[in-house]
């Protein structure tokens, strides 16, 4: 990124706390740059976060406070100062606006804070090197004519925040229900439990299909429209599974569910991560809670109701789904700039690891829930006993989310990652101890259990760009299972902890690579409308 021009006039210095807007963090030698109300030419016409990433700066601004509240240091917690100085040229001395270049493009964000006698162009590409005395309503249009528009930040009012936590307490439901339901959808389709056996596999599919196409979809409609989408189509598909007259029409509605499904999934991963930030690591901890007891709710209803009640239960969790649509409403902003990553500099080495990691975390975890009741009937547990224990491994991953909670408030990511991967592991050693199984198979949940929100939060600090993708790997995950039947069926079930163990391992080894990778993955992208995640206010 070149920074072009610069001021002849500038302004005389204000005092702390004179402007809404301005300030930067520096992390490193990148710089980011937030503000939370911009004015154009006197006008408050852009009203949002706005982010800029400037390469080699570093030293050459530093962090700004407003008011009396000193300066935050992470580019994550991109602060609100009161006055932005480069002294090496006088450019963008007294504040001014700021971009980002990429190969001569026209800048991604041209904004101006009140400080000039007339409307002024701080960054010159676009408007090339002229002072831009023009009248503020020419100086407004030809700004959106190079910008395509402006992006506000993603908001999130309260009532959306409960219908976002509502949107994956219903997904953990939802997914849960084909398995306890396949003995009432064989005598009511007649069908033989191996074909009832493929709505899971309908909703894998149309759940990738959805996890694949957020980022293009929410790079052209608001938050609000995502979100009400996703809750439209996710009620669509779980009523036309009730009203099927045949097998195959319920397979489409379960792929239009999984639909729906993957757009909730990643749509609210990266909105939380959008209106958040690294801040929102508890948050994201206790969204991912809630698909956890979900996934709990689901079968439980299942097994409560008389036998063949299913449709009621499909049919509540379309009428959840628009509420979670109806919830939409209090969504502000649209998918912020992407950032999309490049080969340059290991960037994409750097989003390869993260998706080995988010792979080999997953396949531990569905392989551990998924085996481990065999696992314990092999040594002799009854069958009812293998899987209440099997419960509990579910119940201390859920309860890990809600406490890491308080911990994400004093620890960064990297810390909290490393404290799951150490827990993870430990409960690896014990499965090897027969009498100790049960309890190293809740020790595993535990340790797993933060590490996919969390994960997230370390992957926006790293490669913003690369949610989508990361994420649509990690359903590989599920796959593990069947890797580690193929062991079984060779060796017996006491193959099962030198699978988990090794896979654990592995998973410890990439965090490690990829907490040693410095790797400035900004330097190497271009920014296009995303669906990743914006540098947090402070």
């Amino acid at each position: 990124m070149q920074i072009e021009g610069h001021h002849r006039h500038p302004a005389p210095r204000e005092p702390p706390g004179h402007r809404e807007g301005g300030g930067a963090a520096v992390q490193d030698d990148r710089l980011a740059i937030a503000d939370q109300r911009v004015q154009l030419g006197g006008d408050g016409v852009l009203d949002g976060g706005v982010r800029a990433l400037a390469d080699g700066e570093r030293g050459r601004l530093a962090p700004q406070q407003q008011a009396d509240r000193p300066a935050t240091h992470p580019a994550q917690h991109a602060l609100f100062g009161q006055l932005v100085e480069i002294p090496a040229n006088g450019h963008l001395r007294g504040a001014g606006a700021f971009g980002q270049l990429s190969d001569g493009d026209p800048p991604l964000f041209l904004q101006q804070i009140d400080d000039h006698p007339d409307p002024r162009c701080a960054f010159h590409t676009g408007i090339k090197h002229g002072k831009c005395s023009i009248d503020k309503s020419t100086h407004i249009n030809r700004v959106r004519s190079v910008l395509g528009g402006f992006v506000p930040r993603s908001s999130i009012t309260p009532v959306a925040t409960a219908g976002l936590f509502l949107s994956f307490l219903l997904i953990g439901v939802q997914q849960s229900l084909y398995g306890p339901a396949s003995p009432a959808l064989t005598s009511h389709f007649g069908i033989s439990l191996g074909s009832a056996g493929l709505a899971l596999a309908a909703q894998f599919t149309g759940s990738l299909t959805g996890v694949l196409c957020t980022p293009a979809l929410r790079g052209r409609i608001s938050n609000r429209a995502f979100i009400g989408l996703a809750g439209i189509t996710l009620a669509a598909g779980c009523v036309a599974f009730t009203l099927a007259p045949a097998w195959p029409i319920a397979l489409a509605a379960a792929v239009l569910s999984g639909l729906g499904f993957g757009w909730i999934d990643v749509g609210v991963n990266e909105l939380f991560l959008e209106a958040y930030g690294t801040e929102g690591t508890g948050r994201l901890n206790v969204l991912h809670a809630a698909f956890g007891i979900g996934a709990v709710v689901g079968p439980f209803l299942i097994g409560a109701l008389p036998f063949g009640s299913w449709p009621l239960v499909f049919l509540g969790c379309g009428a959840v789904s628009l509420l979670v649509a109806a919830s939409a409403r209090g969504l502000g902003g649209r998918a912020p700039l992407r950032q999309r990553v490049t080969g340059r500099s290991g960037a994409r080495l750097l989003v390869g690891l993260f998706m080995l990691f988010f792979v080999l975390h997953v396949g531990v975890e569905t392989a551990g829930g998924g085996w481990e009741t065999s696992h314990l009937v092999g040594l002799g547990w009854t069958a009812s006993t293998a899987a209440m224990l099997t419960s509990v491994f579910w119940l201390a991953s859920t309860a890990a989310r809600f406490a890491i909670v308080p911990l994400a408030r004093r620890f960064c990511t990297v810390h909290l990652l490393a404290g799951s991967l150490a827990i993870m592991l430990i409960g690896c050693v014990l499965i090897f101890v027969d009498p100790l199984v049960p309890v190293g198979y809740a020790v595993i949940g535990f340790g797993m259990g933060p590490l996919f929100p969390t994960g997230l939060v370390w992957l926006a600090q790293q490669v913003p760009a690369a949610t989508s993708p990361v994420m649509a790997a990690s359903m590989l995950g599920g796959l593990f299972p069947a890797v580690v039947g193929s062991a079984v069926n060779l060796w017996g079930t006491a193959a099962i902890p030198p699978a988990l163990t090794v896979t654990a391992l592995a998973c410890v080894v990439t965090a490690g690579v990829i907490g040693r990778l410095n790797v400035g993955t900004r330097e190497d992208t271009t920014s296009e409308r995303s669906t990743t995640w914006l540098a947090s206010r402070s």
